[in-house]
């Protein structure tokens, strides 16, 4: 593996985010729920994912992105201090506001009606843990723990209680991790 850059994403870097998690999660649970069709799924979760990153940045959020040369190669997204987490409202909002996502109505509604789902069984853990993403190709090689320690002190998190969501079949509150459904 090559040395890895570690930095703090910022609006610039939103498309790469979008399209590097729309790749890492293509086959996931959640990602197959709001955009059935795998030919949508491909044009409307970068979009639909940049513009959630972008909201989640000015709302409070800490994203950390992994790079190889000038390449992202994984991200880790946080928020923290037990706050609101994602503005699912103001997401729902943004829906007319001329976003690009307005073109994949359906799949934006989905995904904000999973968006409602975590946030309602989220715990107000010290820290929130809404994504860990990692190329395809990359993964397994070491890339994602690092932007996940990075800014956010990862280990004293996992100490403290942190809270993370992932798509399953089944609903399951543990210390670091929920299922959702």
């Amino acid at each position: 593996m090559a040395t890895l850059t570690l930095r703090g994403l910022s609006a610039r870097d939103m498309p790469a985010a979008g399209k590097l998690v729309a790749s890492a999660f293509f086959a996931d649970p959640a990602f197959r729920y709001m955009a059935p069709d795998p030919e949508e799924r491909r044009k409307a979760i970068p979009i639909l994912f940049a513009a959630g990153f972008d909201l989640d940045l000015a709302t409070g959020a800490t994203i950390v992105g992994a790079f190889d040369g000038g390449a992202l190669l994984g991200l880790a997204s946080w928020f923290s201090g037990g706050g609101p987490g994602f503005p699912v409202l103001t997401a729902a909002g943004r829906l007319f506001e001329g976003l690009p996502i307005l073109a994949y109505p359906r799949v934006s509604l989905r995904a904000l009606r999973l968006q409602f789902k975590i946030e309602a069984a989220r715990p107000r853990a010290p820290l929130y843990l809404k994504f860990l993403a990692v190329m395809p190709g990359a993964q397994g090689r070491g890339i994602g723990e690092p932007a996940a320690h990075e800014k956010t002190g990862y280990g004293q998190a996992m100490a403290a209680g942190s809270y993370t969501a992932r798509a399953s079949a089944t609903t399951e509150r543990r210390p670091s991790s929920a299922y959702m459904t």
